[in-house]
Formats: structure tokens, C-alpha cells, sequence
């Protein structure tokens, strides 16, 4: 018997398919006036399976329940299942989907989330968070602030972007180090042909860094030193030249090539069968709250970048979590012709009355 195609299906079970993807499970009781055939339920059924989508909502532990009950008294969104406290994003994690899917096959998309103070800006990042992760991207996610992490030191910001790297699988743990030795096991399954064409599309410094990176892990000889040198300079840490110049690195990660490396990191993550990366920027502080003019300036002129330049980055997908304020001052900073199309903005609005009832049962 052939494997059914979702084009070969109803409307109205493509139309399922496409919820059940974007909610990332498939349960009969959440649609009551559902009416299938046997064999149109058994195509269903195949379908949600050739796509590795659950069938039945997902349940939550106890000690996940206690846990998400202990960061909400915290007043903090829950590190993990922010899924089951979550209504009325649907429309959101729709749009969200399509843009990954689009990230997927190679495009670079940047949104901007468009929320007043309190209004579920952060809860909605970390909702996003997994479902980034449910559909198989590495993700870090970076609070901008004036004091820990500001727009206008864009070389702080890559270094948060690196060190916050995470996947499904480590959730708590900084990603970088075992991902680097997950790509060498994968090289190291390819044909040398296959490796070399990859390893070609990296810049000069970085191909010098994975080979050093590989010999500082020789199951004969390893080096922790080489391997730890590697992981600073490849999270612009503090590291000295003359350290690098004998691995055939000639310089350091500087401001300028920082936005660069993010996209060198996603064509990495997209080897080791990732979907790509998603990179969500959360601002505590708007940047016209800076002090200093050129502060204001640099923070304005480096989220420019990333919104212009990261559109030759293939598999990377960023998103800017801000208040009004920022689209009241943003043009006044940034030339008109690229001033941000609505499209790219998602307004979140504020819960209905239902929605809140829904939340707390």
C-alpha cells in the first residue's frame, strides 16, 4: 500500500495537518465537531506519524507542574513546559511556523514582537523558545540591558548569543562545546570529498579553528588547553593573539565580524541535521533610555544590522521583542528605505477575559 501524501488529502485534513504542526501535537477531544471517515481517519493518522507529531495533548508531570508553579510565584516564565500555561497564541505560533519553515530551506527572516510593558512579551519569548526547539532549531536567547548586555556593544551581544546556545536536548546547558564535538563525529562519518566542500564554505579562521579544535581532541593525545583556547576565541572571549597565531588564527572575533560568525554558527548547526538558528532578543530596557546620544546611536545603527544584514545569512531566524516606544523613535535613526514593514511586526494583544479564566484552570 502506498504511504499517503498530504497532497493527495482532503482539505479539511491538510488543514488538521497544519494545526497539528503548529501546536506540535494531535488530540481528537480538542476538536468536537471533527467528522472523519475510518479512512480518512487512518490517513490522518499516517500522516501525523510520517511527521513524528504525538497523537494525544501532551501531560505534564508533577514535579513539571510544581516546578512551573514555583517560577510563576517567582514571577518568572517557567524554564520549561510554558506550553500548558499558554492560550491564545495560536494565530502567533502559526505565523512563527511558517516563518521556520521558510528558515528551513535556507532563508534568513528577522520579527519584531510588538508589546506594551506587562503585556506578555518575555512569557510569549520563552513560548516561542519551545516551540523552536519542538521543531528541531538550536535557539539562545539574550535579555538586552544597559549594564549586562547592551544593543550599543554589539561584541557583548554575540557573546551572549553564543554562550546562551541551546538545543532540545540541553536545555540548561551551554551548547556550544558538545555541539563542536557532535560536528566533529559527523565529519568524521563523511566522505573526506563531502567534508572538504564543507569545511571550504567557512572562513579562513574559523576551517583553522575546527582543525585545531579536532587535534585538541585526539583520543591519543588531547589537550584541554587547545580545546578551551578554542571555545573562548570562538565566543570573542579573552584571548591573545599570540595564542592563535600558532593554530593559524589571525585574529580575534572583533564588532565587525560578529554578526558574521552567528551566521557561520547556524551553516554549522544546519550540518549537524539542526534546522537552523533562532536567536531571540528580549529588551529589559528600551534603547531611548540610554543616557549618552551615542549610545542610543550605536544600539540604533547595530539592530539595523541585523535586520539588513542578516538577510544573506541562510538558516538564521531573529526576533526583537520591544514596547511602541521603539516604533515611535526607531525612524528617526534608520533611512526610509529601511523603515520596517508591518509584516514583519507581531502585535501582541491583551488576553480576553475567557482566555485569563482558560490560564488559570
Amino acid at each position: 500500500m502506498a504511504r499517503p501524501r498530504p497532497s493527495d488529502a482532503s482539505p479539511e485534513i491538510r488543514a488538521l495537518l497544519e494545526k497539528a504542526k503548529a501546536r506540535g501535537y494531535f488530540a481528537v477531544d480538542e476538536y468536537p465537531g471533527l467528522r472523519l471517515g475510518l479512512g480518512e481517519f487512518q490517513q490522518l493518522m499516517e500522516l501525523l506519524r510520517q511527521r513524528d507529531i504525538p497523537v494525544g495533548a501532551p501531560e505534564v508531570s508533577t514535579r513539571k507542574a510544581v516546578s512551573i508553579v514555583n517560577d510563576l510565584r517567582k514571577g518568572i516564565p517557567p524554564s520549561e513546559g510554558i506550553s500548558f500555561i499558554s492560550v491564545g497564541r495560536e494565530e502567533l505560533l502559526a505565523s512563527i511556523h511558517s516563518d521556520l519553515a521558510q528558515v528551513e530551506r535556507g532563508a534568513s527572516q528577522v520579527r519584531f514582537v510588538n508589546a506594551d510593558l506587562g503585556q506578555g512579551k518575555t512569557h510569549v519569548l520563552h513560548l516561542l523558545r519551545d516551540f523552536a526547539f519542538s521543531h528541531g532549531f538550536v535557539v539562545s536567547m539574550v535579555t538586552l540591558s544597559q549594564v549586562f548586555c547592551p544593543l550599543h556593544e554589539f561584541l557583548e551581544v554575540y557573546r551572549e548569543v553564543i554562550c546562551g546556545m541551546r538545543t532540545a536536548e540541553e536545555r540548561r546547558k551551554a551548547a556550544l562545546a558538545s555541539m563542536l564535538q557532535r560536528w566533529l563525529e559527523e565529519m568524521r562519518q563523511l566522505p573526506r570529498d563531502r567534508v572538504a566542500k564543507i569545511v571550504r564554505g567557512l572562513p579562513e579562521d574559523v576551517q583553522n579553528a575546527m582543525v585545531a579544535y579536532h587535534d585538541a581532541n585526539n583520543p591519543v593525545k588531547p589537550s584541554m588547553t587547545k580545546a578551551s583556547l578554542i571555545l573562548e576565541y570562538l565566543s570573542a572571549g579573552k584571548v591573545y593573539l599570540r595564542d592563535l597565531k600558532p593554530l593559524g588564527i589571525s585574529c580575534r572575533i572583533e564588532e565587525s565580524q560578529a554578526l558574521q560568525m552567528i551566521g557561520t554558527m547556524a551553516r554549522l548547526f544546519k550540518n549537524l541535521k539542526y534546522r537552523g538558528l533562532c536567536v531571540l532578543f528580549d529588551e529589559a530596557e528600551a534603547i531611548h533610555s540610554l543616557s549618552r546620544v551615542d549610545q542610543q546611536e550605536r544600539a540604533y545603527e547595530n539592530l539595523l544590522r541585523i535586520a539588513t544584514d542578516t538577510a544573506t545569512f541562510p538558516y538564521c531566524y531573529f526576533v526583537y521583542s520591544t514596547t511602541p516606544s521603539f516604533f515611535d523613535a526607531y525612524s528617526r535613526f534608520w533611512p526610509r528605505t529601511h523603515w520596517i514593514d508591518a509584516a514583519k511586526i507581531y502585535e501582541l494583544k491583551s488576553l480576553s477575559s475567557e482566555e485569563m479564566v482558560a490560564v488559570g484552570r
